[in-house]
């Protein structure tokens, strides 16, 4: 589940559903235009999805979306026993992201001196530290 922010000719959120068959293929779902990205609007086609296709009380045992507070409520309301997951494309946008921050302080501090390097700040350094072991796999990818 996604919802795309004002990308159409109405400046509406679009929530797309996509549902993963037991072949790995893919099928679009649903589509909704939302007023809006609350929580409150989030439950309504999530319940129609609910009634939809499912003909026992089982509901869908994982779904993955992008972390939407208001979406996550949503879920949590209308399948509270399904396991949410994080969306990997998103995880690994936010991870470059915050990391390219990272690699520019390294490749600046990797050039002064160790006169100026040893008057930094102990805690900004701790902070690179920090980053670097949070962010280290995706360097390379950057």
């Amino acid at each position: 589940m996604d919802t795309t922010f004002k990308t159409n000719k109405y400046q509406l959120p679009l929530l797309e559903i996509i549902g993963l068959t037991c072949t790995c293929l893919s099928l679009s779902t649903g589509f909704v235009f939302l007023s809006n990205e609350k929580e409150k609007n989030f439950i309504w086609p999530l319940q129609k999805l609910r009634g939809s296709l499912l003909t026992s009380h089982v509901g869908p045992e994982i779904i993955v979306y992008d972390r939407d507070l208001a979406l996550t409520n949503a879920i949590n309301i209308v399948f509270p026993k399904a396991t949410n997951l994080l969306c990997q494309f998103h995880i690994n946008k936010n991870v470059k992201a915050k990391c390219k921050m990272l690699v520019v302080l390294l490749r600046i501090h990797g050039g002064l001196s160790l006169t100026v390097q040893r008057s930094l700040n102990l805690m900004g350094l701790l902070k690179i530290l920090e980053l670097f072991v949070h962010c280290g796999p995706y360097l390379l990818n950057i």
